[in-house]
């Protein structure tokens, strides 16, 4: 079979990759929702390493990789489309590491990680494709530099032609170590306001199969918020009631480094003052919190100030009635 390579991406040192990246919808959901095979962070890192290096701006039109689908797809034609990688070792790893063999773990990980996606092709056929992330995987020991192709589906999914991307900043692969905070970053990138998860929904997001909430809260949830609290730009809070995980997200000062002291001083004070005249509890004073360095000391207290309805209230119920002219003035801000 001839083999058509339509494209080599060379791989950038991590020092120059760009500081904000981009992770594509189907992709996040397709790392989230694999219940077959979990990714090791070495893989995950390499992945992430990769859709940070694609250089996009060479497809011009949303069609273009599109015109390549009837060849592609067709089986009655001997061609395929790759896209070539080029990387050194060193590109996936920390700086100053060496540990060249998790970078040759995950790259084979990603070789032997079988995929399969069934979809609707141009000319309204059924088309199946099965195959690994990557293929043809070569390393070069002398010079510590590997290439691989990818076939054109998933070239499509990482260089990711919808505008259906969440944003990421590349900083954070190789701050974060563990990769169930890794994957779970991914997944509150996907979240605006927060959400209500089930027990049975949060093992299938991080691809784990814990029984009861007190084992998931000490070996995921505190364990992640504190990693993301250090070393990613947003974590969340959570609280579990009626056996299922409220979970709010908020920017964490990493995302945010020009944030004052003066500002840190401000929201605490204020938090710790809420806490006393409404009598709130730990997990309502968290929250609370969340709110503020999510969106900023100066909106909360603009659309919270003066609210005649909240002075009566109490505990959860302050919280609520303080939330919901947050949410109504963002909805309004967005119009």
């Amino acid at each position: 079979m001839k083999t058509k390579v339509k494209q080599i991406i060379e791989g950038k040192n991590k020092n120059s990759l760009p500081e904000v990246s981009r992770i594509p919808n189907i992709l996040n959901n397709y790392l989230l929702g694999n219940k077959d095979k979990k990714l090791s962070i070495h893989s995950l890192r390499i992945i992430l390493v990769i859709l940070s290096s694609i250089k996009d701006k060479q497809i011009r039109e949303d069609n273009q990789l599109s015109l390549f689908d009837n060849d592609w797809f067709d089986t009655d034609k001997n061609t395929t489309y790759t896209t070539q990688f080029n990387f050194y070792l060193k590109d996936f790893l920390p700086n100053n590491s060496k540990n060249y063999d998790i970078v040759r773990e995950g790259l084979n990980s990603l070789v032997h990680y079988i995929v399969k996606e069934n979809f609707i092709g141009q000319k309204g056929n059924k088309v199946t494709v099965v195959g690994g992330l990557i293929s043809n995987l070569v390393y070069n020991e002398g010079k510590k530099g590997v290439k691989f192709e990818m076939n054109a589906y998933w070239y499509k999914v990482f260089v990711d032609l919808s505008k259906n991307y969440n944003k990421f900043l590349s900083s954070i692969i190789f701050n974060i170590s563990s990769s169930n905070a890794l994957l779970f970053y991914l997944f509150l990138k996907t979240l605006k306001e927060g959400t209500t998860m089930k027990m049975e929904t949060l093992n299938e997001k991080l691809q784990t199969n814990y029984g009861n909430w007190s084992k998931i809260k000490e070996k995921l949830l505190d364990p992640i918020r504190s990693e993301l609290n250090k070393n990613a730009d947003l974590s969340f809070n959570y609280e579990i009631k009626d056996n299922k995980a409220n979970i709010v997200v908020y920017d964490t000062i990493n995302a945010v480094p020009a944030l004052q002291k003066q500002d840190e001083y401000l929201i605490k004070k204020a938090v710790h003052y809420k806490k006393v005249k409404y009598d709130l509890n730990e997990i309502e004073v968290a929250l609370l919190e969340s709110l503020y360095k999510k969106y900023g000391y100066d909106f909360v207290y603009k659309v919270t100030s003066r609210k005649k309805d909240l002075v009566k209230l109490r505990g959860r119920a302050y919280l609520d009635k303080f939330h919901s002219y947050i949410q109504n003035n963002v909805k309004s801000s967005m119009k």
